[in-house]
This record gives C-alpha cells, structure tokens and sequence, in this order.
C-alpha cells in the first residue's frame, strides 16, 4: 500500500510538472511572440516586431512595425488590462484601461523615426506590393476563368437606429487613452488623441477626442484644422444602448480667410420608453448656434415602421471658408427644404422639396465663367410611391444668369411612375415625360466634370426629349439635334481641337432589355470646311448578367484637313486626301470581336510631293477580358513608288506582367520605297525633334572658310574620349531593352523592293526571351545570290549587360549581271562572282553603346572577272558603290588621256583588267578603328596589294570616315613593257609570278570616296617626260632621280633653273589633260 500511495504521489507531481511546464511555455513572451508573428507574416509584411505577450488579465505589445499594400503602420507601445474571467464567467467584458502610444501611419514613404519605438522604413516598391487584383481578394474564379463576385446581402429594412442596440454582454471600459498620428504625402499631418472611459450599465460613458490637421506647405490655404469632439454613450441596466450624443467643435486657420467661424454639430439619437425614436442632428456656427446651417428633425415609429421628418438647409460660403480655400469655392447661398413621410418595411409615402442654391464670383472656378454674373439654380420635387410604384408629380429645375437669362430649364410634362420592387404593375404610360432645355449655355460649366480638359467654344443651345413608348421603353431624342459651334479643347494645357463645329442627330431608346445609341448625320467641320461624316450605332442588353455590347460605326471624309487638328498636326505631311473607314464590336462574355476596315485614297504626300495612290488595311480578331488579342490584318497599298501587299496573323496575350506575342507575316511583295512614303505623309515629330536637335547641336564652320579634317592626334583623343563616354558614363540598363515581352515573330515574303534592287524569298524568325534576343535566320536571295544572317543579343547584368553576335554570308553574287540589270545598255565596270563572309561582335551598357561598338571581320572575294577602269561615264558613283575595287575607274574617268602612243597603249591595258581574284579584308578592332589589312587584285598582267586603315571619328558614320593607306602597282607582260618605257618600274628583276614591282601610291579620301589623285598625278608625269623625252617622273632605280624630282648632284639653282624650262612639258602635260576631258 505504501509502495502504491508513493507512486500516486509521484504520478500527480509528474501531472502537475507537466500542466506547469505548459502553462510556463504557453505564457512565455517569445513563444506567443513567434505564433503572433507567423500569423501576421501571412496578412502583412513585418518589418520590425520587438515584443508580445498576453495573459489573463493583460496584453502588452512593444515596437512593432508592418506594411499593408503600401501603407506602413508603426505601434511604439500598446497596454491592455482587462478581465478574461469575467467574460468566461459573467457575460460581461471589462476593459479597466487601454493605453496606446506611438502609433504612426505613414503614407510619405520616407522613414521616420518615432523616438524610441520602431523606425517606419521606406514605402515598398510598386514590385514588392502585393500585385493581386480587388476582384481576386474580394471574388473567387471559377473554372472558365471568370471571377466570381460575392452576392450582395439582403438589406434588411430600417427598423430603427436602437433595434440592434441591445449588447449581448455587459460592457465595462474604464479608462481609455490613445495617441495617434497620420503622415500624409507631403508636409500634412494628422495628430490624433482619445480619452475618456466610464461607460458601464446605467450610466452615461463619455469619450473625448481631438483631431489636430496641420499643412506646413508655404502655399497651403488651409494652414490648420481642429476637431474637437465629445461622444456620450447612455446604457440602461439591460446593457441596450438608449441614447448617443456626439457634439463637435470644428475650426480652422486659413491664409485666405481670416477668423473664420467655429462650427458646432451635434446629433443627438435616442430612444423613449415607449421605443419610438428621435434623430436631431444639427450644424450651425458656435457663436450663433440659433442659425442653423443644417437641421435634421425625424422621428421613427416602429408599431408601423413610419419614418417622417424635415430636412433645412441655410448655409453661405463664409460658414464653411476656414475649412475650403476661398479661390477654390464661389461665394454660394443655399436653403432648401426637404419633408418626407415614409414606411420603412415597403417604401409607401411620400416626398417633397424645393432647394435654391445662389452661385456669386463665378471666375474662381474658371475666368470664362465670370460673364455669367449671378448664377440661381433652382428646383422642386414631389413624389409619392404606393404598391411599389414611385409617381413623380413634379419635378422641376432651372439655372438661370443674371447677365444672359435662363441658361437651363428641366420640367416634367406629366405626372409618371416607375418600379421600385418587384411584382408591380405598371399602368399605362405613353407620351412625352421630361424636357431639358439648354438656352446659351456656356461650355466652360462642364469643365468641372471633365479632369484635365478645357472646353471653349459658342454657347449651346438645345432640346432633350424624354418619352415613353409603351410601358417599359423609353426614348429620348434631340429635336433640333446637337451642334457644337467652334468647339476647341485643351487637355492637360495641350491644344488638341481647334474651332471645330460638330453636328449630330443622336437618339437613345431604352428597355429593360435592349438598350440603343443612335447616332446619324455625324458632320465634323472648321469654318465651313468639311472634315469628316459618319455614323454610330451602340447596342447593350441591360437584363444581361454580364455586360454586353455591339458597336457599329463608318466614317469618311478629307484627311488632309482632319489632320490640320492640332492633335494631328505633328503628324501631317499630307497635301490631299480622303478616307473611309469602317467598325464593328460585338462584346459578350468578357469577349469582343471586332472588324476595323480603312481605306485611304488620292493620297498626295506633300514633302516629296508624290502620290500614294490607295492603301487598304483591314484587321479582325478577338480580345478578351484576360488579355488575349488575336488579329488578322490584310494591308494593300498601291502607290507610284511600289505595291505591298502582306497578310498579318498575331496572338498577344499578358501572363504575370509579361506580354506573350505569336506573330505570322506573310505576302507576296513588299514594296519598302513605297511604305516609306507613306510613312512620309505621317512624319513622326519625335524623329524631327531629334533631327534639329542634333543639326543644331553640330558646329558650323566660319562663313567663306572650309572645315580641315582633324589631324590623326586629334581623332586619337576624340576616339578615346568617346569611347571612354560610351563605356563608362552611359548608366547599365539593369533590364533588357525588351523586358516584359516574350515571344517570336516571323516573316515569309515572296518580294521586297528597294529602288530598283529586289530581295526574293525573304524569311526572318524573331525570338524574344527573357534574356536574349535571336533572330535566326534572316535570308533571302538577291540577284540571284543567298544573303543569309544570323544575330545573337544576350543579356546579363552587369556593367556591361549586353552581348552581341552576328553571321553574315553572302555567296556567288554575279556583279556583272547586276550591273546590267541596274544600267540597262551599259557595259558594266565590273564583272565576276563576289562573296563576302562576316562576323560581328560587341558589348555594352545599353544597346546604343552597343551599336556604336560592334567590332567584326569581313572578307570579300571576287573571282575571274573584269575591271573595266576608263571604260564608262559615271565612274566616281559606280566607284562608290563598290568601294576600293572601283576606286581607280573614278579617277580616270575624269582624267587625261594622253596622246602618246606608249600612254595610250597602257591605257587600253588598263581599260579592261582581267583578274583572277579580287579580295578585301577589313577588321574592327577594341578601338573601333577598321583595318583593312589585304587590298588586292590579281590579274594576268595588273596585280595591286595595299593595305589602309580608317580612323575612328565618333560621331561621324562609317562611310564619311577618314581612309588613309598605301597601294602597290605591279605588272607583267606588256602592261610591265609599256611601264618600263614610261620609265615607272621599280625593279629590273621580275617576282616569281613574272610580276615587275612599278611603284606605290598613297590612297586616300573615305570609304565612300576613295582619292587615287596621287596615282593620277604619276601617270601624268610620266607621260609628259615620256612626250619630251625628258626623265622627270621616271622611277627606275637605275637614274638616281630623288623622291623630290631632283636629280643626284643638283643643287637648288639648277632646280630652279630646270623649272623655268619646264614649260615646253607643262605645256605638253596641259594639252594632254584637255584630250581626255
């Protein structure tokens, strides 16, 4: 027995152990501090948490901080003493204090400190910000994808304020003190305190707060604004809530008003004995609380639910100035009175009212306004509702102008009724109900309901017509319709319509289940110049539950002039024209289908002025409430220039902020001249923008001087200095150019035009994802010849994000046959098969730096073909269009031809230069200079080498870019005897090849224009000493002739006495030059 008594002993201490250790970890701060904090981190970002704890008897909450969809909230200290045993036990919850300090919510998003309490830390990122729609935090989806909206409760019908007033416990607060503050955007503030307690069964609880507005902006009107208040709560023993008194004491400081009035509300609800109840509610000024500004008188009776009472307004803006700015708000005076007598259970009594409202210094709205002078408006009501029909029997208004007259004037023509429950019967009902009269009403009164638009224009003067049909449509129209005479807008200070007159006839017929917007004789002019004319047509099904809709609309009309809107002006380069175009929407189902057609006509461009023709495009597809679009889009256009005609298929559709797009192009020609002039007669003023800009940003050399070329340091230091600006001071873009666009594009065109050039079986794939961008292959065919591409653009952050790698190949590219196609009966200056290989790198910042820094390598090579240099006229344009190849055809072409036989012989030879190959190779280095290491042509007789480089100019393009390098001439054959007789070989001993070296000469000019003038100046020489039988010029080595024309052994004197008997050669040279002119 012993033995069993101690180990129920022990196992009760075991128990009691257990229930402490529980109990101990259950009441430990830190425990009920992580379960607290897990709970929030799914409702809310905490940013600082310090302390929690909660007993039976108190919570205390310390340093604590978090964020709600952009609004941080911050509690220094909160204390919370009440009694969980009396609610377990009595029914009764007794609060005997509550105490809450620092508490801040911050709406600026800098971090404000809050003393020793947590620091409010910066707004969120609009990423960091829960992204989730109101529809998906209040609705549910369903398995379509629609979202789901939760059904509106059933109101119950009113019953009196203190039906629901009885408490299902006992409540106790004793004391209560809260200090608060709201930190608005800017430099307002909100100071908040509440105090008070007592409130208990059987006695009158009071609560005192104030509210403390401050604006410390220097431009603020209302500098201060002070809420005063005292709230008394009665219960009786029952714990119901009989009786509720709030009194409030506004006041405020405003810098445009001074001692502005104090204003007093109070309301005062009660409930009597017998359960009838009592609302007054009144608002007048402290120091004259007689006067009323607002007073509201009503009485409940619930044995028959009868709600009735009087409503008086008497109120004039100096009441209200401390609390709205003085230029914000007209001088007003407003009474009126409102009685009504109503069952609260099925809507059956009636109301009635009238109401003036006095408008004075109109010009604070608006300074048009101010010719309005005194503005009165004016109504009067009169309803009765019975078996679930309201019966309007008056219903009357007017605005009317101490200067102009009666501006509007709203009047019913007969007493009629509408539902207002179901199950109600209608009695007949036709005839005109309602007419609105607009007498000169000025524009600028409807600005106030148009943010950020201006109106100006003539006055408006119209009818509306309200009248029912049968019993359930009703139709309202415009007798003498709608004209708005030089109508002109301005939004956001920007003009966008100018002294346009619109006139339309438009009718509205409403049903309860078809709803129609007709819109007919739609005229756009300006000053009696048509502009444009249409119609538009809008059907909607009220009853339905999702809203849907069909629209139709056509308009037509001279584009020239509609684009003279300062709206379009930017974009108008259009000297005549005419358009149509047609619409139709048909939305249902969170769906729309649409068809858009337009067709543009007698388009003329006017700078250049050219032609169009005709261009039609049409588009039709689908967008759905998702996101999704899916298009077709044939386009045509006709023009003098060139045809195009493509067919268009896209999907785009938006996925977690990312725009997914599927896009198809296909066609059989596209004619790019063509859409260039179109894009012409629609300029684009941000591309002009620029365009001045950078002309103007471009020095201009002095009147009457020519601009030198920089010298090579000068280049070598701008290059640098570019690069250096390129590379460091341009910021890294932290996200692909592309960013929130995923998806590829492709394209199948059969044709593409460009002048006279034509690409055939043209083909691109475009693939974009979120970091690199592909577009593999890009080929085509061109004179017979495969062009083929391929480009890679990865992106990684960094410092330099951007990594670019392309392919170029372009093979068995006829030059010859080209030429002809190109100058047809021209024999052409060069014939053979060309191929060119290319490779291009770079990185960069961004992708403008990118560009300016591609680096690469290219090779050309041409095979069995012939140069033909003095052959045709044109040369110097044929030379710049192959480059250095043709380079030496230009400079004979506008040369001399001499007449000595020797000359003309090496002439003929040079005339027609068959070669065996034809190369260049130009690379682009780090810094970006282009070295073309191989210049050369080998021929059976001709063979050039030479190698040049072009020095980076920032800023200048490729083409224009200075050349500067050095070209050797050799020759074999005849071509190296007529070289030997004109004295101009190097080497008495041929290569390998057969070849004698003849000399070198330097090459200048630019990519697009090679100089070879050195070359001609040699020839020249040679030929002229060769006609008198002189040495000048001569090169061999075996003369002993000087690189400045001297020979060994002459001293200065000679030279100069050799010159003066030079003019018989000048002579000879200068005859020789007007032969070959």
């Amino acid at each position: 027995m012993k033995l069993l008594k101690w180990i129920l002993i022990l196992v009760v201490v075991c128990v009691l152990l257990a229930v402490a250790g529980i109990l101990f970890v259950l009441n430990s701060a830190g425990f009920q501090k992580s379960l607290v904090q897990g709970v929030l981190d799914k409702q809310v970002s905490v940013r600082e948490f310090e302390y929690f704890k909660a007993g039976f008897s108190q919570v205390t909450i310390r340093s604590l901080a978090v964020e709600k969809d952009g609004t941080l909230i911050g509690l220094e200290d909160l204390t919370l003493n009440y009694s969980l045993w009396d609610y377990l036990f009595g029914k009764e919850v007794r609060v005997d204090s509550l105490a809450v300090k620092g508490l801040v919510v911050n709406m600026r998003g800098p971090s404000i400190p809050m003393g020793p309490g947590p620091v409010i830390p910066q707004l969120s990122s609009p990423s960091e910000v829960s992204p989730g729609t109101v529809a998906e935090k209040t609705g549910s989806k369903t398995s379509s994808g629609k979202t789901e909206l939760p059904e509106a409760p059933d109101l119950e019908p009113f019953k009196g304020l203190f039906a629901h007033g009885v408490l299902p416990f006992k409540l106790y607060v004793g004391e209560v003190a809260v200090k608060a503050q709201v930190l608005l955007p800017g430099e307002r503030e909100v100071n908040a305190t509440l105090s008070g307690g007592g409130i208990e069964p059987g006695a009158d609880g009071k609560v005192e707060f104030k509210v403390i507005f401050d604006d410390a902006a220097p431009e603020a009107q209302l500098r201060q604004a002070t809420v005063d208040g005292r709230l008394t709560l009665t219960q009786n023993d029952e714990a119901a809530i009989t009786a509720i008194v709030l009194e409030v004491d506004v006041a405020g400081e405003s810098s445009a008003v001074e001692n502005a009035p104090k204003l007093a509300f109070v309301a005062d609800l009660a409930q009597q004995p017998d359960k009838t109840e009592s609302y007054r509610v009144t608002m007048a000024e402290t120091s004259n609380p007689e006067a009323k500004l607002v007073s509201l008188d009503a009485t409940f009776d619930p044995s028959g639910n009868n709600l009735k009472g009087t409503l008086n307004l008497n109120a004039a803006d100096p009441q209200v100035a401390a609390l709205v700015p003085a230029d914000m708000l007209p001088a007003f005076e407003l009474d009126g009175e409102l009685d009504f007598d109503v069952v609260t259970t099925n809507g059956d009594g009636r109301v009635q009212g009238k109401f003036r409202l006095v408008l004075d210094q109109l010009a604070r709205l608006r300074e048009e306004l101010a010719s309005l002078g005194q503005v009165t408006l004016t109504a009067n009501l009169q309803a009765e509702c019975a078996d679930r029909l309201v019966t309007l029997k008056t219903l009357d208004a007017g605005l009317a102008s101490a200067n102009q007259g009666q501006l509007l004037v709203l009047e019913t023509l007969r007493a009629f009724s509408f539902k207002c429950g179901e199950g109600a019967e209608m009695p007949e009902l036709t005839g005109d109900l309602v007419r609105l009269t607009l007498n000169a009403l000025p524009l600028p009164l409807i600005d106030p309901w148009l943010k950020g638009i201006q109106l100006s224009g003539q006055p408006v003067s119209a009818q509306v017509l309200v009248s029912a049909e049968d019993d359930d449509t009703y139709r309202i129209t415009l007798p003498q319709g709608l004209t708005l005479t030089d109508l002109s807008v301005v939004k956001d200070g920007q003009p966008m319509l100018d002294a346009l007159t619109l006139a339309a006839q438009p009718t509205v017929v409403y049903s309860p289940d078809k709803a129609t917007v007709d819109v007919t004789a739609l005229k756009l002019t300006q000053r009696g110049v048509p502009l444009a004319s249409g119609t538009v047509q809008i059907e909607a099904d009220p009853s339905a539950d999702e809203p849907e809709m069909e629209l139709k609309a056509q308009l037509s009309g001279d584009l020239a002039q509609l684009l003279k809107q300062p709206a379009l002006s930017a974009y108008n380069n259009v000297a005549t024209g005419t358009f149509e175009a047609t619409a139709t929407l048909d939305y249902e189902d969170g769906k729309a289908d649409f068809d858009v057609a337009a067709t543009v006509a007698n388009l003329l461009v006017r700078q250049p002025m050219k032609p169009v023709g005709q261009m039609m495009v049409s588009a039709k597809g689908s967008f759905e409430n998702s996101g999704k679009l899916e298009v077709s889009a044939p386009f045509v256009l006709r023009t003098a220039e060139g045809n195009t005609d493509l067919k268009l298929k896209a999907e785009l559709e938006k996925k977690a902020g990312v725009q997914h797009f599927d896009v198809d192009l296909t066609g059989d020609e596209l004619g790019l001249d063509g859409l260039q002039l179109l894009a012409s007669a629609f300029k684009n003023p941000a591309a002009q923008t620029a365009a001045s800009t950078a002309t103007a940003a471009t020095p201009a050399a002095p009147t009457g001087t020519t601009a030198q070329p920089a010298t090579a340091a000068s280049q070598s230091t701008a290059t640098a200095s570019a690069q250096r600006t390129s590379g460091s001071a341009a910021q890294a873009d932290t996200v692909p150019f592309w960013d929130g666009f995923a998806g590829q594009a492709t394209a199948r065109i059969d044709k593409i035009y460009v002048k006279q050039y034509q690409l055939t079986a043209a083909t691109l794939k475009l693939v974009l994802t979120a970091d690199r961008l592909t577009v593999d292959p890009l080929s085509a065919t061109f004179a017979g010849a495969p062009l083929k591409s391929d480009t890679v653009i990865a992106f990684t952050p960094g410092a330099s994000p951007y990594d670019l790698k392309s392919n170029l190949t372009f093979s068995q590219f006829d030059v010859g046959k080209f030429l002809v196609q190109a100058q047809p009966g021209a024999t052409p200056p060069l014939t053979g098969m060309f191929s060119v290989t290319g490779t291009a790198t770079g990185t960069g910042p961004t992708m403008n730096v990118l560009t300016q820094n591609i680096q690469g390598k290219f090779n050309l090579e041409g095979k069995d073909g012939t140069l033909r240099m003095l052959a045709a006229a044109g040369q110097e344009q044929t030379g710049n269009l192959l480059g250095f190849g043709l380079g030496v055809a230009s400079l004979f072409q506008k040369n001399q031809r001499t007449g000595v036989q020797t000359a003309q012989r090496l002439i003929q030879i040079l005339q027609q230069i068959d070669y065996e190959r034809f190369s260049i190779v130009a690379e682009r280095g780090a810094n970006l200079d282009i070295d073309l290491s191989e210049l050369a042509l080998d021929g059976p007789e001709i063979r050039l080498n030479g190698t040049a480089k072009v020095k980076n100019q920032s800023g200048v393009p490729i083409p224009q870019q200075t050349l500067s390098g050095e070209v050797k001439l050799s020759a074999a054959g005849d071509a190296a005897r007529l070289f030997s007789d004109l004295r101009m070989l190097s080497s008495s001993q041929p290569d390998a090849d057969g070849f004698y070296d003849a000399f070198s000469f330097p090459l200048k000019g630019t990519l697009a224009k090679p100089d070879f003038s050195e070359l001609n100046q040699k020839l020249l020489s040679a030929a002229a000493a060769t006609a008198m039988g002189s040495d000048e010029g001569r090169m061999n080595e075996n003369t002993g002739t000087q690189p400045d024309g001297t020979t060994t052994g002459e001293d200065s004197s000679q030279q100069q006495q050799k010159q003066k008997q030079a003019t018989p050669e000048d002579a000879v040279r200068g005859l020789l030059q007007n032969l070959l002119k």
